[in-house]
Protein backbone atom coordinates (compact mmCIF):
# COMPACT_ATOMS: atom_id res chain seq x y z
CA UNK A 1 0.00 0.00 0.00
CA UNK A 2 1.48 3.38 -0.99
CA UNK A 3 1.87 6.35 1.30
CA UNK A 4 -0.82 8.23 -0.63
CA UNK A 5 -3.41 5.60 0.28
CA UNK A 6 -3.01 6.19 4.00
CA UNK A 7 -5.56 8.54 5.56
CA UNK A 8 -4.35 11.64 7.42
CA UNK A 9 -3.98 11.14 11.16
CA UNK A 10 -6.92 13.43 12.12
CA UNK A 11 -9.18 11.36 9.87
CA UNK A 12 -7.89 8.06 11.27
CA UNK A 13 -8.48 9.26 14.83
CA UNK A 14 -11.94 10.67 14.08
CA UNK A 15 -13.04 7.40 12.50
CA UNK A 16 -11.75 5.50 15.53
CA UNK A 17 -13.65 7.86 17.85
CA UNK A 18 -16.91 7.55 15.88
CA UNK A 19 -16.68 3.77 15.92
CA UNK A 20 -15.98 3.77 19.68
CA UNK A 21 -19.00 6.02 20.34
CA UNK A 22 -21.25 3.76 18.26
CA UNK A 23 -20.02 0.71 20.22
CA UNK A 24 -20.39 2.52 23.60
CA UNK A 25 -16.64 2.14 24.15
CA UNK A 26 -15.42 5.73 23.75
CA UNK A 27 -13.30 7.52 26.34
CA UNK A 28 -16.41 9.56 27.20
CA UNK A 29 -18.21 6.34 28.21
CA UNK A 30 -15.50 4.75 30.32
CA UNK A 31 -17.00 3.49 33.57
CA UNK A 32 -16.04 5.21 36.81
CA UNK A 33 -13.79 3.41 39.27
CA UNK A 34 -15.39 2.21 42.54
CA UNK A 35 -12.72 4.14 44.46
CA UNK A 36 -13.82 7.36 42.68
CA UNK A 37 -10.45 8.07 41.08
CA UNK A 38 -9.64 8.94 37.47
CA UNK A 39 -10.35 6.36 34.78
CA UNK A 40 -7.46 7.81 32.75
CA UNK A 41 -3.69 7.74 33.02
CA UNK A 42 -2.02 10.93 31.81
CA UNK A 43 0.45 9.87 29.10
CA UNK A 44 4.07 10.96 29.48
CA UNK A 45 7.51 10.17 28.15
CA UNK A 46 9.64 8.46 30.86
CA UNK A 47 12.80 9.26 28.90
CA UNK A 48 12.25 13.01 29.12
CA UNK A 49 9.64 13.37 31.86
CA UNK A 50 7.49 15.42 29.45
CA UNK A 51 3.73 14.97 29.22
CA UNK A 52 1.92 14.43 25.94
CA UNK A 53 -0.77 17.05 25.41
CA UNK A 54 -3.68 17.97 23.14
CA UNK A 55 -4.34 15.69 20.15
CA UNK A 56 -1.32 13.49 21.01
CA UNK A 57 -2.65 12.90 24.53
CA UNK A 58 -6.10 12.12 23.12
CA UNK A 59 -4.69 9.53 20.69
CA UNK A 60 -2.74 7.80 23.47
CA UNK A 61 -5.64 7.86 25.93
CA UNK A 62 -7.87 6.28 23.29
CA UNK A 63 -5.50 3.27 23.30
CA UNK A 64 -6.81 2.57 26.84
CA UNK A 65 -3.48 1.43 28.33
CA UNK A 66 -3.06 1.17 32.10
CA UNK A 67 0.62 2.13 31.76
CA UNK A 68 0.86 5.88 30.95
CA UNK A 69 4.48 5.69 29.71
CA UNK A 70 5.12 6.14 25.98
CA UNK A 71 8.35 6.62 24.04
CA UNK A 72 9.88 6.15 20.62
CA UNK A 73 11.80 3.02 19.64
CA UNK A 74 15.01 5.07 19.59
CA UNK A 75 14.42 6.31 23.13
CA UNK A 76 13.58 2.79 24.31
CA UNK A 77 16.77 1.47 22.76
CA UNK A 78 18.83 4.32 24.24
CA UNK A 79 17.44 3.52 27.70
CA UNK A 80 18.07 -0.22 27.21
CA UNK A 81 14.34 -0.98 27.36
CA UNK A 82 13.97 -2.24 23.81
CA UNK A 83 10.60 -2.64 22.09
CA UNK A 84 9.24 -6.18 22.23
CA UNK A 85 9.10 -8.01 18.90
CA UNK A 86 5.88 -7.78 16.89
CA UNK A 87 4.78 -4.68 18.83
CA UNK A 88 2.63 -2.17 16.96
CA UNK A 89 3.52 1.50 17.20
CA UNK A 90 1.02 4.31 17.74
CA UNK A 91 1.39 7.33 15.47
CA UNK A 92 1.19 10.89 16.80
CA UNK A 93 2.30 14.15 15.27
CA UNK A 94 3.19 17.57 16.60
CA UNK A 95 4.53 20.92 15.43
CA UNK A 96 8.24 21.48 15.95
CA UNK A 97 10.15 24.76 15.60
CA UNK A 98 13.44 22.90 15.33
CA UNK A 99 14.88 20.13 13.19
CA UNK A 100 17.98 18.00 13.58
CA UNK A 101 20.26 17.81 10.59
CA UNK A 102 23.70 16.28 9.98
CA UNK A 103 26.78 18.48 10.33
CA UNK A 104 28.47 18.77 6.95
CA UNK A 105 32.07 19.63 6.15
CA UNK A 106 33.46 19.77 2.61
CA UNK A 107 30.33 18.04 1.36
CA UNK A 108 30.62 15.08 3.72
CA UNK A 109 28.92 14.19 7.00
CA UNK A 110 31.00 14.77 10.12
CA UNK A 111 31.08 11.73 12.40
CA UNK A 112 31.50 11.44 16.16
CA UNK A 113 34.09 9.22 17.85
CA UNK A 114 31.56 6.37 18.06
CA UNK A 115 31.04 6.48 14.29
CA UNK A 116 27.54 7.94 14.35
CA UNK A 117 26.82 11.10 12.34
CA UNK A 118 27.22 14.36 14.22
CA UNK A 119 24.03 16.43 14.21
CA UNK A 120 22.97 19.97 15.07
CA UNK A 121 19.69 21.68 15.95
CA UNK A 122 18.37 24.27 13.51
CA UNK A 123 15.55 26.70 14.30
CA UNK A 124 12.92 26.93 11.55
CA UNK A 125 11.27 30.13 10.35
CA UNK A 126 7.93 28.32 10.51
CA UNK A 127 7.05 25.23 12.64
CA UNK A 128 6.73 21.95 10.77
CA UNK A 129 4.42 19.02 11.50
CA UNK A 130 6.52 16.07 12.70
CA UNK A 131 5.39 12.43 12.95
CA UNK A 132 6.51 10.06 15.69
CA UNK A 133 5.74 6.40 16.39
CA UNK A 134 5.34 5.67 20.11
CA UNK A 135 5.35 2.45 22.11
CA UNK A 136 3.62 1.93 25.44
CA UNK A 137 5.45 0.85 28.58
CA UNK A 138 3.72 -2.54 28.32
CA UNK A 139 5.46 -3.03 24.96
CA UNK A 140 8.96 -2.41 26.31
CA UNK A 141 11.45 -4.98 27.57
CA UNK A 142 13.03 -4.64 31.03
CA UNK A 143 11.03 -1.54 31.96
CA UNK A 144 10.22 -1.57 35.70
CA UNK A 145 6.50 -1.70 36.62
CA UNK A 146 4.85 1.70 36.66
CA UNK A 147 4.32 3.23 40.08
CA UNK A 148 2.60 6.64 40.34
CA UNK A 149 4.54 9.22 42.31
CA UNK A 150 2.99 10.04 45.71
CA UNK A 151 1.14 13.35 45.84
CA UNK A 152 1.45 15.86 48.66
CA UNK A 153 -2.22 16.84 48.43
CA UNK A 154 -5.30 14.71 47.78
CA UNK A 155 -7.34 15.19 44.56
CA UNK A 156 -10.06 16.95 46.57
CA UNK A 157 -7.55 19.31 48.21
CA UNK A 158 -6.03 20.18 44.84
CA UNK A 159 -9.46 20.78 43.27
CA UNK A 160 -10.53 23.00 46.19
CA UNK A 161 -7.34 25.05 45.84
CA UNK A 162 -8.14 25.62 42.16
CA UNK A 163 -11.72 26.65 42.92
CA UNK A 164 -10.60 29.06 45.65
CA UNK A 165 -7.96 30.67 43.45
CA UNK A 166 -10.34 31.16 40.50
CA UNK A 167 -12.89 33.26 42.46
CA UNK A 168 -15.45 32.04 39.94
CA UNK A 169 -17.91 30.15 42.15
CA UNK A 170 -21.13 31.16 43.89
CA UNK A 171 -23.17 28.61 45.83
CA UNK A 172 -26.90 28.57 45.01
CA UNK A 173 -29.89 26.31 45.61
CA UNK A 174 -29.83 24.58 42.23
CA UNK A 175 -29.72 20.92 41.22
CA UNK A 176 -26.53 21.03 39.12
CA UNK A 177 -23.64 23.44 38.54
CA UNK A 178 -23.83 25.83 35.61
CA UNK A 179 -21.77 28.62 34.09
CA UNK A 180 -23.73 31.87 33.76
CA UNK A 181 -22.04 33.92 31.06
CA UNK A 182 -24.14 37.01 31.90
CA UNK A 183 -22.76 37.18 35.45
CA UNK A 184 -19.50 35.43 34.49
CA UNK A 185 -19.90 33.08 37.48
CA UNK A 186 -20.18 29.36 38.04
CA UNK A 187 -23.24 28.63 40.15
CA UNK A 188 -22.67 25.54 42.26
CA UNK A 189 -25.09 23.61 44.54
CA UNK A 190 -24.15 22.31 47.97
CA UNK A 191 -21.93 19.22 48.12
CA UNK A 192 -24.69 17.04 49.55
CA UNK A 193 -26.51 17.25 46.20
CA UNK A 194 -23.81 14.99 44.73
CA UNK A 195 -23.28 11.24 45.34
CA UNK A 196 -19.71 11.95 46.50
CA UNK A 197 -17.33 14.83 47.13
CA UNK A 198 -15.18 13.70 44.19
CA UNK A 199 -18.11 14.10 41.77
CA UNK A 200 -18.88 17.53 43.23
CA UNK A 201 -15.39 18.73 42.36
CA UNK A 202 -15.37 17.02 38.96
CA UNK A 203 -18.64 18.77 38.04
CA UNK A 204 -17.40 22.11 39.36
CA UNK A 205 -14.19 21.99 37.34
CA UNK A 206 -16.14 20.97 34.22
CA UNK A 207 -18.12 24.19 34.47
CA UNK A 208 -14.88 26.08 35.07
CA UNK A 209 -13.66 24.91 31.63
CA UNK A 210 -16.67 26.73 30.11
CA UNK A 211 -15.74 29.79 32.20
CA UNK A 212 -12.33 29.91 30.49
CA UNK A 213 -13.98 30.94 27.20
CA UNK A 214 -14.76 34.47 28.42
CA UNK A 215 -13.21 37.31 26.39
CA UNK A 216 -11.03 38.29 29.37
CA UNK A 217 -9.54 34.79 29.49
CA UNK A 218 -9.14 32.48 26.46
CA UNK A 219 -11.67 34.44 24.38
CA UNK A 220 -12.99 31.30 22.72
CA UNK A 221 -15.13 32.47 19.78
CA UNK A 222 -17.44 30.04 17.94
CA UNK A 223 -16.70 29.26 14.30
CA UNK A 224 -20.28 28.23 13.50
CA UNK A 225 -23.88 29.11 14.32
CA UNK A 226 -26.88 27.54 16.03
CA UNK A 227 -26.79 24.14 17.68
CA UNK A 228 -23.29 23.39 16.41
CA UNK A 229 -21.87 26.05 18.73
CA UNK A 230 -23.23 24.27 21.80
CA UNK A 231 -22.10 20.82 20.58
CA UNK A 232 -18.57 21.97 19.78
CA UNK A 233 -18.26 23.75 23.13
CA UNK A 234 -19.43 20.65 25.03
CA UNK A 235 -17.02 18.46 23.04
CA UNK A 236 -14.19 20.73 24.15
CA UNK A 237 -15.37 20.93 27.75
CA UNK A 238 -15.67 17.15 28.05
CA UNK A 239 -12.21 16.58 26.58
CA UNK A 240 -10.83 19.24 28.93
CA UNK A 241 -12.55 17.48 31.84
CA UNK A 242 -10.83 14.23 30.85
CA UNK A 243 -7.43 15.97 30.76
CA UNK A 244 -8.12 17.53 34.17
CA UNK A 245 -9.31 14.16 35.51
CA UNK A 246 -6.06 12.48 34.51
CA UNK A 247 -4.02 15.26 36.12
CA UNK A 248 -5.87 15.55 39.44
CA UNK A 249 -6.97 11.89 39.71
CA UNK A 250 -10.60 12.92 40.02
CA UNK A 251 -13.29 10.78 38.34
CA UNK A 252 -14.69 11.82 34.96
CA UNK A 253 -18.49 11.63 34.70
CA UNK A 254 -20.23 12.16 31.35
CA UNK A 255 -23.51 12.41 33.24
CA UNK A 256 -26.32 14.26 31.46
CA UNK A 257 -23.99 14.95 28.52
CA UNK A 258 -24.60 11.41 27.24
CA UNK A 259 -27.19 12.93 24.93
CA UNK A 260 -24.43 14.80 23.10
CA UNK A 261 -22.51 11.69 22.00
CA UNK A 262 -24.33 11.16 18.70
CA UNK A 263 -23.95 14.86 17.97
CA UNK A 264 -20.21 14.65 18.75
CA UNK A 265 -19.90 11.77 16.26
CA UNK A 266 -21.84 13.68 13.59
CA UNK A 267 -19.77 16.85 14.01
CA UNK A 268 -16.42 15.05 13.62
CA UNK A 269 -17.80 12.91 10.77
CA UNK A 270 -18.66 16.06 8.83
CA UNK A 271 -15.25 17.56 9.56
CA UNK A 272 -12.59 15.00 10.64
CA UNK A 273 -10.25 17.84 11.64
CA UNK A 274 -12.74 19.04 14.27
CA UNK A 275 -11.67 16.41 16.82
CA UNK A 276 -8.04 17.60 16.76
CA UNK A 277 -9.17 21.24 16.90
CA UNK A 278 -11.31 20.38 19.92
CA UNK A 279 -8.45 18.52 21.64
CA UNK A 280 -6.11 21.49 21.11
CA UNK A 281 -8.67 23.90 22.58
CA UNK A 282 -9.43 21.46 25.40
CA UNK A 283 -5.76 21.37 26.37
CA UNK A 284 -5.70 25.18 26.60
CA UNK A 285 -8.86 25.06 28.74
CA UNK A 286 -7.43 22.40 31.04
CA UNK A 287 -4.12 24.23 31.37
CA UNK A 288 -5.90 27.48 32.23
CA UNK A 289 -7.84 25.73 35.00
CA UNK A 290 -4.84 23.78 36.33
CA UNK A 291 -2.67 26.89 36.40
CA UNK A 292 -4.71 28.08 39.38
CA UNK A 293 -3.06 25.34 41.40
CA UNK A 294 -0.26 26.60 43.66
CA UNK A 295 3.10 26.44 41.88
CA UNK A 296 4.80 24.71 44.81
CA UNK A 297 2.54 21.70 44.43
CA UNK A 298 3.30 21.58 40.70
CA UNK A 299 7.04 21.50 41.45
CA UNK A 300 6.67 18.79 44.06
CA UNK A 301 4.54 16.77 41.68
CA UNK A 302 6.94 16.85 38.76
CA UNK A 303 10.21 16.30 40.64
CA UNK A 304 11.74 12.86 40.05
CA UNK A 305 11.51 10.79 43.25
CA UNK A 306 14.57 8.62 42.65
CA UNK A 307 16.82 7.08 40.08
CA UNK A 308 15.25 4.13 38.27
CA UNK A 309 16.49 1.06 36.45
CA UNK A 310 17.44 1.92 32.89
CA UNK A 311 18.06 5.64 33.52
CA UNK A 312 20.89 6.95 31.33
CA UNK A 313 22.16 10.30 32.60
CA UNK A 314 24.78 12.64 31.15
CA UNK A 315 26.71 14.40 33.93
CA UNK A 316 30.12 16.12 33.94
CA UNK A 317 30.91 14.88 30.42
CA UNK A 318 30.34 11.26 31.48
CA UNK A 319 27.46 8.83 30.96
CA UNK A 320 25.96 7.11 34.00
CA UNK A 321 23.59 4.13 33.66
CA UNK A 322 21.39 2.78 36.47
CA UNK A 323 21.71 -1.01 36.14
CA UNK A 324 19.36 -1.93 38.98
CA UNK A 325 18.30 -0.85 42.48
CA UNK A 326 19.71 -2.84 45.41
CA UNK A 327 18.65 -2.89 49.05
CA UNK A 328 18.67 0.11 51.42
CA UNK A 329 18.53 2.72 48.62
CA UNK A 330 21.75 1.55 47.01
CA UNK A 331 22.02 1.32 43.22
CA UNK A 332 24.26 -0.68 40.94
CA UNK A 333 25.66 1.80 38.43
CA UNK A 334 27.86 1.89 35.36
CA UNK A 335 30.10 4.74 34.23
CA UNK A 336 32.01 4.48 30.98
CA UNK A 337 32.02 0.68 31.17
CA UNK A 338 32.95 0.45 34.86
CA UNK A 339 30.40 -0.77 37.41
CA UNK A 340 30.09 0.63 40.94
CA UNK A 341 27.58 1.01 43.77
CA UNK A 342 25.96 4.31 44.65
CA UNK A 343 24.05 5.16 47.82
CA UNK A 344 21.17 7.64 47.88
CA UNK A 345 23.12 9.40 50.65
CA UNK A 346 26.05 10.20 48.35
CA UNK A 347 26.43 13.67 46.85
CA UNK A 348 26.78 12.10 43.39
CA UNK A 349 23.29 10.59 43.74
CA UNK A 350 21.80 14.05 44.35
CA UNK A 351 23.71 15.46 41.39
CA UNK A 352 22.53 12.68 39.08
CA UNK A 353 18.93 13.11 40.23
CA UNK A 354 19.13 16.83 39.47
CA UNK A 355 20.69 16.11 36.06
CA UNK A 356 17.84 13.68 35.33
CA UNK A 357 15.28 16.31 36.29
CA UNK A 358 16.86 18.93 34.04
CA UNK A 359 17.52 16.65 31.07
CA UNK A 360 17.42 18.83 27.92
CA UNK A 361 14.53 18.69 25.47
CA UNK A 362 17.03 18.38 22.64
CA UNK A 363 17.36 14.61 22.88
CA UNK A 364 13.60 14.06 22.75
CA UNK A 365 13.21 16.22 19.64
CA UNK A 366 16.19 14.62 17.93
CA UNK A 367 15.06 11.07 18.53
CA UNK A 368 11.44 11.76 17.58
CA UNK A 369 12.48 13.26 14.28
CA UNK A 370 14.53 10.13 13.52
CA UNK A 371 11.34 8.02 13.75
CA UNK A 372 9.63 6.84 10.52
CA UNK A 373 6.89 9.10 9.21
CA UNK A 374 3.44 8.02 8.10
CA UNK A 375 3.62 5.22 5.53
CA UNK A 376 7.41 4.88 5.38
CA UNK A 377 9.01 1.47 5.21
CA UNK A 378 10.98 0.53 8.32
CA UNK A 379 13.54 -2.19 8.87
CA UNK A 380 13.12 -2.79 12.58
CA UNK A 381 10.66 -5.67 12.23
CA UNK A 382 8.12 -3.87 14.44
CA UNK A 383 4.55 -3.80 13.17
CA UNK A 384 3.40 -0.22 12.77
CA UNK A 385 -0.33 0.31 13.22
CA UNK A 386 -1.72 2.75 10.72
Amino acid sequence: MSKQEFKPLPEQTSERMIKAIEENKSIFQKAMNPERTSQFAQPFNPSTGKKYTGPAALILMMRDKSDPRWMTANQASFNKTHVLKESKGTLINFFSSNITQPVMENGEQVKKENGYPKTERVTLDKPQLVDAWLFNGSQLKDLPPYEPEPQTLSPIERAQAIMDASNAFLEKEISAPMYNSHNDLVFIPAKDVFPSAELYYAAALHELTHWTGHEDRLNRKPDSNGTDVLIKEELRANLASIFISSELNLPYDLGDHVGYLKAFAQIIKEDPKELFKAASDAQKMADYVLNFEPKLEQQLKTSPAQLEKGDVIQYNEAQYTVIRPLKNKVFEMEKDGEKFKLSAKDNLYTSLLEAKKNAPQQQQDQEQEMEPTLGEEVSTGYKMKR
